[in-house]
């Protein structure tokens, strides 16, 4: 018979095991999560406005951007969308499992069950997540990326790897391509809108365009702005939903401007963003004048030009 002394001292000694092995896994050497996305690169003139942003090697828009560098706004309004027990939960929760499997044998509105974690891990691993084998998979994949990386690191490659919409990925891209600043200074409708994409990306990024149809979206929106408002009520202006609507610009519409000296930059350093010393509105204002001058001489047979602005 094992007396319960023993008994206690066995459990101590499994725990203080577990706890050894969990640490080790923390300490050993391990691939920092940027590294399984490959980044895109922006060139940008001297006031920060941007020139280009090119494809990353796996040819999505993909700027890999530090958590720090990225909006409170839109770090919590993600959590709060996605994920609100993210700093509790090691990796999978299971009552948010546990609801969404009433709720799909209700045949009630479909909850997802994949905590930020989960998610992560089947974009890193590329996990087929619809079978019970494939979720069974990423829930184990998620435990382990809880184990060896911080709260802050999984996070940081969530919102640098989540879809919005084609090729469109992660939150400062996402930020750049559609409203043309970086993420540091989205306001909170812009947070808002950016939050609830990932979810359905294609169907939500066409309804922003259109803001007909479907009003999928503006619900999505709806719910989320009101848990937003149960933490911070000052935000009240906020709850109309003309002010979530929003126009945003167009992939297709990214900027490629002084193609030539932005070609020689990115030659020149592998850096992921370089700052030039363009002064964009004389540039643009040179090329113009250089193309009224060659359309002026076009029965000349002048095809080409090239010019070079001092200041005297």
């Amino acid at each position: 018979m094992i007396k319960p002394g023993r008994k206690l001292r066995k459990l101590c000694y499994g725990l203080l095991l577990l706890a050894s092995a969990c640490l080790l896994l923390r300490l050993l050497p391990k691939p920092a999560l940027f590294s399984y996305f490959p980044s895109s690169r922006m060139v940008s003139a001297a006031n920060g406005e941007l020139l280009r942003l090119t494809l990353a090697s796996d040819q999505q828009f993909r700027l890999w951007t530090p958590l720090e560098q990225i909006s409170p706004r839109l770090q919590e309004a993600v959590l709060l969308y996605e994920d609100r027990w993210f700093y509790w939960h090691p990796g999978v929760n299971p009552w948010a499992l546990l609801r969404a499997s009433l709720t799909s044998v209700s045949g009630t509105r479909r909850i997802g069950a994949s905590t930020i974690s989960m998610q992560l891990a089947r974009r890193i691993y590329h996990i087929d997540s619809r079978s019970v084998t494939g979720k069974i998979e990423q829930a184990a994949r998620a435990l382990l990326l809880e184990l060896r990386y911080s709260k802050q690191a999984i996070l940081e490659a969530y919102l640098n790897s989540a879809p919005y919409g084609a090729n469109v990925e992660g939150v400062a891209t996402a930020s750049l391509v559609y409203w043309r600043k970086p993420a540091a200074q989205l306001n909170l409708p812009e947070a808002i809108n950016l939050a609830v994409i990932p979810q359905n990306p294609r169907k939500r990024l066409a309804e922003m365009a259109s803001e007909s149809g479907s009003p999928e979206l503006a619900a999505a929106r709806l719910r989320l702005i009101a848990q937003w408002l149960s933490r911070h009520p000052q935000d009240r202006a906020y709850a109309n939903p003309s002010m979530l609507a929003l126009p945003f610009q167009q992939r297709r519409s990214l900027p490629f401007f002084a193609p030539h000296v932005v070609d020689m930059l990115l030659r020149s350093t592998q850096q992921t963003r370089i700052l030039s010393s363009i002064d964009l509105p004389r540039q643009l204002l040179l090329e113009r004048v250089l193309s009224n001058y060659l359309k002026s001489q076009a029965d000349k047979g002048l095809q080409n030009a090239s010019a070079l602005l001092l200041d005297s």
